[in-house]
This record gives structure tokens, C-alpha cells and sequence, in this order.
């Protein structure tokens, strides 16, 4: 957690949640480079220039995705202080609220079609179903899913960069006709020539997680068919000015936008949560923050009721 404060007593906090399978960081070399890095001459220029302070944050912490996100994340909150709101994105009205994609972990069948029934009926009708490990079982879980559960209920696929090529194949084949959403992370990230193959497929979208982690990548794998869309997390960008270009720029190209999130305070998922109310995004996939932790420090924020998210004002921080 990034916690910045100035004289007069306001304070805006930050979460960094590294994962050094996606963007290379560790706990350690951010939290090194936060407590390096952010020192008192960080701060001397007025404090209300953004754009300076965005060009700063990423050049500084130009290797360290995760802490710029926080660090713009505490500067942001902490403006809105002076400003007594958070504008995050310019957009008339925001939406209140938006379905809420709930996450399903890797378990046995009988387990996944209990936790999935108990996930409908708290209302949620968007569910991503962890996979990766076992095609066959992966195939038969999904048809079971499907046959239990409400027409309306949408299905994500997440293997996790889990499949071979021809594992992949077969489990989208198997399961072209079961009103599956979208198929996130089938193959290695590094393997673009699998996701290619399966984007062409044109069975299920393909979305890219892993294999997206700037705008520049981005571009480049919705432009060479190489995916129908992105995950866009803040914590694999840079923060949420570098996350809304990048949503920008994949529904200028006809892309779909999944919003999703690592292990995270509340804080940065009620960053992503105005994000979401507010741009046009397809898949909010922001299942962390209270849902995960129960010694958050944040009080507010984004909240689900009845499977959607909404974002409880005020938002209020206990340390």
C-alpha cells in the first residue's frame, strides 16, 4: 500500500500488486523502488499537475507497472480532496452500476457446480471458470455447467495459459455450441502464433491476458488477429491513465474489454470500478478488494449487491 499525505492532513493511498509471472516484479524490487524512489523531492512540483506527475510516475518507475499504478492511484485520491470528487474519466452520466463477473477456481466438478448454483442465486450471471489443467475434464465440466445453470448465466473460460495448441483446439471445438463468452489465456503468452491460429478458429473469442501487458501490445495483437480482446488490469499497465487508452484504443479497433484485476486492496479496485461505470467496458471481472480480504484498510469503495458492482461513497482508509 502507497500512502501519500501533505501538510494540511489529506492523504491518498495507492495499492501495488505485483506478480512476477506477468509483469516480471517482485514484492520485494517494488517495495525497494517505492521506498527508494518516492522521497520528499519526488514531490516538489505543485501537486495538482497531472500530467507532469503521469510523466514522472512512468519514468521513474518505468520497470515497475504495479507501482505506478499505486503511486497514480494515491495522487488521484489525494487530489480529490481538494477537488471533493474523483474524476476519473469524463463521461455523462456514468453508469450506477454493471454486472459483476465472479471467479470459480480449479476444484472437482461436484465442487464447481455447488459454488457455481450458490453464485447464481446470490444473483451474480457472469461466471469465469478457472481451467487449464486437464482438456477432457475442463470440456465435461463446462457442458455440466451449462446444463445446470440458468439459460441467461454467461460463461468465461480462463485457462491460464494452461493448453498446448492442440489442446486448445479441441476444448473450443468441443465446446463451440455451449454459449461460451469468450476463452481467456488458452496458450502460453508468449506462444502468438497459437493465439492467432485460434482467433481464426472464429469458435469462441480469444482474449488475451498475459500476452497483453502494455498498449503497444495491445495494438499489436488486436491488429494482427492475434486476439478479440483484452484484459486490461491497472497493475499489468501502469495505472489507470495508461489502463483507459488502452481500452480506447482495443474498442477503436473492434475489440472486447474485459477490466480485470490481480490480488488487490479495495482501493485500486474501486479505481477500476469508476473505470468501468464510466468507459465502455464488456467483461468486469474485479472479483478482489472486500471480496478477498478482510483486513482491507479501505472502507467504501466499490461493494457487490446481488451480483453487480457498485462504488459506496465516501471512500475512507482506517490507517
Amino acid at each position: 500500500m502507497v500512502h501519500v499525505a501533505d501538510a494540511d492532513g489529506h492523504r491518498g493511498f495507492g495499492c501495488a500488486a505485483p506478480d512476477q509471472g506477468v509483469t516480471g516484479e517482485t514484492v520485494g524490487a517494488v517495495s525497494t523502488a517505492l521506498r527508494t524512489k518516492l522521497t520528499p523531492s519526488f514531490f516538489l512540483h505543485p501537486i495538482n499537475d497531472e500530467p507532469y506527475y503521469r510523466r514522472l510516475i512512468q519514468r521513474t518507475f518505468r520497470q515497475y507497472p504495479s507501482a505506478q499504478s499505486a503511486v497514480e492511484e494515491a495522487l488521484m485520491y489525494l487530489r480529490a480532496q481538494y477537488q471533493n470528487h474523483v474524476q476519473l474519466i469524463e463521461k455523462t452520466p456514468p453508469r450506477k452500476s454493471c454486472p459483476l463477473t465472479v471467479t470459480i477456481g480449479i476444484q472437482p466438478l461436484v465442487e464447481t457446480l455447488a459454488e457455481a448454483a450458490l453464485r447464481v442465486s446470490q444473483g451474480f450471471v457472469s461466471l469465469k471458470i478457472k481451467c487449464g489443467l486437464n482438456p477432457k475434464e475442463d470440456i465435461e465440466k463446462i457442458r455440466s455447467l451449462r446444463a445446470a445453470l440458468p439459460a441467461p448465466t454467461h460463461l468465461i473460460i480462463d485457462a491460464n495459459q494452461g493448453y498446448t495448441f492442440p489442446q486448445a483446439h479441441m476444448v473450443m471445438k468441443a465446446l463451440s455450441h455451449y454459449r461460451i463468452s469468450c476463452i481467456e489465456q488458452p496458450v502460453s503468452a508468449h506462444d502468438i502464433s497459437s493465439m492467432k491460429a485460434l482467433c481464426s478458429l472464429k469458435v469462441i473469442p480469444v482474449i488475451a491476458d498475459e500476452s497483453a501487458t502494455s498498449l503497444a501490445r495491445a495494438r499489436f495483437l488486436m491488429k494482427e488477429g492475434c486476439a478479440d480482446g483484452i484484459n486490461v488490469k491497472l497493475m499489468k499497465c501502469g495505472g489507470p491513465t495508461s489502463a483507459t487508452r488502452m481500452i480506447q484504443e482495443v474498442k477503436k479497433l473492434g475489440g472486447l474489454v474485459m477490466l480485470g484485476c490481480m490480488y488487490e486492496s479495495n482501493v485500486s479496485i474501486t479505481t477500476a470500478a469508476r473505470m468501468a461505470l464510466s468507459l465502455p467496458v464488456d467483461i468486469v471481472d474485479l472479483d478482489s478488494g472486500h471480496m478477498d480480504f478482510k483486513n482491507d484498510p479501505v472502507r467504501g469503495g466499490a461493494c457487490v449487491r446481488r451480483g453487480r458492482l457498485f462504488i459506496r461513497e465516501p471512500l475512507s482508509f482506517t490507517i
